[in-house]
């Protein structure tokens, strides 16, 4: 069936949904937090659910139409769309202030991919060994390169948390040797040569994984100060292109140096979060919150001492600046919790930032 037959077919369903009427960020918001208030199936529960899920059904129409012509049809994707809309609208905390439709987006596309992913391969491959043989597959890449020759399992596995006998396993899932002209089934005509793909055409589960991981990193920029999800969504091409350090440190009016140093300490905050979706090796922290405010200076501001040792001082002055709230402290707030920004505002002559009134610069400091 052509996509415009696909169009076509769909146009009762389209035509029933742009007869519901769209509700405001606000109200989208109100019923969230009713939903989450709400005992999970009551029938208010229900009524607060469906009234958000159906005020965004157009939505999933126009993803479904992004990822068509990849092996599945425009209906079976609003299907799978539409699982990911309820999934959204169970787990949306409209107070976190996200958007819903940029919330919802996520879980559309991820349920979608994952249908595209299972239900376009001849052979069904579980979704979680699927992200193992791709992990091993990218640490095979990787160390070929370095090698100059295809790394053994055993140099495999010393980069993974495999042994060398599963990596040997994931590297041979789909190995296995056959005959082109062997018949598909006894008794029928066809041949596996019949189901060869045409690479001069995008295989319908190309680059999924990676779309997959992309989204998982767009999800978890909530994390991150304004500046680092900006670095993030520019260096890894979240919204299509991807720049280079240079492009970013011009926009930015950054050294590239600086740019470097704000992305990786951007990547260290996103690792618990993208290993409790199991993209990567590290084991998922129980607690990513825990986590994520040692990073917080304005949560924590005792700690401020003790990030200063690693290697976060070009951070905390760029903190201060950014921060008027700072500024309007007084000099016996700031030496008492804020002891790392004064101590370090004094002694580096780089930065030339206006101290609270009422500042001085001891003998002692000077020295």
């Amino acid at each position: 069936m052509s996509l415009g037959d696909e169009y076509r077919d769909l146009q009762p369903y389209m035509h029933d949904i742009s007869e519901i009427d769209l509700i405001t960020p606000f109200e989208e918001i109100d019923l969230a937090n009713e939903i989450q208030s709400l005992e999970y199936g009551s029938e208010e529960y229900i009524d607060s659910r469906n009234k958000l899920i159906a005020a965004n059904l157009r939505l999933v129409v126009t993803i479904a139409k992004e990822l068509s012509n990849r092996g599945l049809s425009l209906d079976e994707l609003v299907s799978e769309g539409n699982g990911g809309l309820v999934q959204a609208a169970e787990k949306f905390e409209g107070f976190k202030g996200a958007k819903f439709s940029t919330y919802a987006s996520w879980w559309i596309k991820q349920s979608m991919r994952r249908a595209l992913r299972e239900k376009t391969k001849t052979i069904r491959i579980p979704d979680s060994t699927q992200r193992k043989i791709n992990h091993v597959k990218r640490l095979v890449k990787d160390l070929t390169k370095d090698l100059g020759r295809e790394p053994t399992n055993y140099e495999v596995a010393k980069r993974s948390d495999f042994s060398a006998r599963v990596v040997g396993k994931l590297r041979n899932v789909s190995c296995e040797t056959i005959s082109l002209d062997e018949r598909v089934l006894a008794g029928e005509d066809d041949t596996f040569s019949d189901f060869v793909v045409d690479d001069s055409v995008p295989a319908p589960y190309d680059n999924i994984y990676l779309d997959e991981l992309k989204e998982a990193i767009g999800e978890g920029l909530y994390l991150l100060y304004e500046r680092e999800a900006r670095i993030i969504d520019l260096r890894y091409g979240l919204n299509g292109k991807v720049y280079t350090l240079e492009v970013i440190s011009e926009e930015l009016n950054l050294t590239r140096e600086r740019v470097r140093q704000i992305q990786k300490r951007a990547l260290q905050k996103l690792k618990p979060y993208l290993a409790k979706k199991e993209y990567g090796n590290e084991k998922p922290e129980e607690k990513v919150d825990k986590r994520k405010n040692r990073y917080d200076p304005f949560m924590y501001p005792k700690q401020l001492v003790e990030l200063l040792d690693e290697d976060f001082n070009g951070d905390l002055l760029e903190l201060y600046k950014e921060n008027p709230e700072l500024h309007n402290l007084d000099e016996e707030v700031l030496k008492k919790d804020y002891k790392a920004f004064y101590g370090m505002m004094v002694r580096d002559q780089r930065y030339n930032l206006e101290f609270p009134k009422g500042f001085r610069v001891t003998k002692k400091e000077e020295n």
